[in-house]
């Protein structure tokens, strides 16, 4: 008797995707390594309207920021040093499936987060594309559960300042066209800080257009329409 492999655990799965000359289709991106992200008490940035933790990438590259050679990259004294500078670890089992993808490259595996989706038509790269919305939930959700504290008031006095030194630096050179341009620029980022850190002044609602009323067309006179066998 046969069996309906569509039914139960008989889903299956992706199979590799191949070209049309029957190999695996490969990323044309240099290889990079697998990472951690790590988080530092002193780095945060702007995200949208919110202040954020600015993650750094703790890659498995011997050689580099004290990883070591054994196996390939040996991340033990590499997490050490991190920890010893007041850095924590988080690990990539911290949200379900983890954080980092693998992809097959042309010259080796490429990884990156699991919200950046690479882009290639033909061997031609495109720029990668970023869930920034899925990213930034990442980062509120690690605050909310208590893997990363939330901001030092000093921070919020940090970006503030970083800020407004830049608003003090454009001031004196809008006698020009261009100098005004960085000027205005400086001003909105420095109000994006401040609301972020909630001491600017709110974004107003978006104002909702009226819609004039249209007139009901006149009805016009159905036609039948025959179904076609075929």
């Amino acid at each position: 008797m046969g069996h309906d492999f569509s039914q139960g655990s008989y889903s299956g799965t992706a199979a590799e995707p191949m070209t049309s000359t029957g190999v695996m289709e490969k990323l044309n991106l240099p290889p990079s390594a697998n990472f951690l992200f790590c988080y530092n008490a002193m780095r945060w940035q702007i995200m949208g309207d919110e202040v954020l933790p600015c993650l750094h990438q703790l890659r498995k590259e011997p050689g580099v920021e004290h990883v070591g050679p054994k196996n390939g990259g040996d991340m033990a004294p590499a997490i050490a040093a991190k920890l010893a500078k007041g850095w924590r670890i988080i690990p990539h089992d911290v949200i379900p499936g983890g954080y980092v993808r693998q992809f097959a490259g042309r010259n080796g595996p490429i990884h990156l987060t699991k919200w950046e989706t690479p882009r290639q038509l033909n061997g031609r790269v495109f720029k990668t594309q970023t869930d920034q919305d899925g990213y930034r939930a990442f980062l509120r959700d690690l605050i909310e559960r208590g893997i990363i504290d939330k901001p030092m008031p000093e921070i919020y006095e940090d970006l503030i300042a970083r800020a407004q030194g830049k608003v003090d630096r454009a001031a004196p050179h809008t006698a020009t066209e261009a100098g005004q341009a960085v000027y205005e620029r400086a001003l909105q980022e420095l109000e994006t800080v401040k609301r972020a850190c909630g001491q600017g002044t709110p974004k107003p609602p978006a104002k909702k257009r009226r819609s004039r009323a249209k007139a009901k067309p006149k009805a016009k006179p159905e036609t039948a329409v025959e179904a076609v066998d075929g």
